[in-house]
């Protein structure tokens, strides 16, 4: 799944990851925060620049 976060705030995207069956691509991330917190065997590819609490 390829998710644009410049669309989305951290809460919905969070959300988006979670309920993924598949890997995700995060493009154009700005400072989102807690990207894949409570994801397990999954992979969670950022392009751009993360905010805090990554994984």
């Amino acid at each position: 799944m390829k998710l644009s976060a410049c669309e989305l705030g951290y809460r919905e995207l969070n959300e988006r990851i979670h309920s993924s069956d598949e890997d995700v691509v995060i493009e154009n991330c700005f400072g989102q925060r807690f990207i894949g917190c409570g994801v397990s065997a999954k992979t969670i590819t950022v392009n751009g620049t993360p905010g805090n609490a990554l994984g």
